[in-house]
């Protein structure tokens, strides 16, 4: 996935590394694995269902929008806000599920 970060050295592939539900859109934390094995991060947000515009595209670019790149998971979770543990992520890269509290990754009782 390409995304502009404005940083020249973070042109690899940029993945899915958590993804938020919630009505009206979405929260995904992006990330990058770097040469040295660390990785980096970015918050994208996509805020579009809350807006029902024929200008469609336009309206997309208004409401998607990214963060600074940051280069710790702590410094991750902080874009995600402080109540981040507390909603059941829609997705969480294989790689990353130890760090999401469990009671986050726990399925509904039916």
């Amino acid at each position: 996935m390409g995304i502009e970060t404005g940083d020249n050295h973070l042109k690899g592939t940029w993945e899915e590394i958590l993804v938020l539900r919630f009505e009206g859109g979405r929260v995904t934390l992006m990330g990058q694995k770097q040469p040295d094995g660390q990785w980096v991060f970015l918050k994208e947000t996509n805020e579009s269902a809350f807006f029902d515009e024929e200008d469609e595209d336009n309206l997309n670019a208004l409401l998607q929008t990214k963060s600074s790149v940051v280069h710790s998971w702590e410094e991750a979770t902080k874009l995600l806000g402080k109540d981040w543990e507390r909603k059941r992520p829609a997705y969480v890269h294989p790689e990353f599920e130890e760090l999401v509290p469990k009671q986050s990754l726990r399925r509904p009782r039916r």
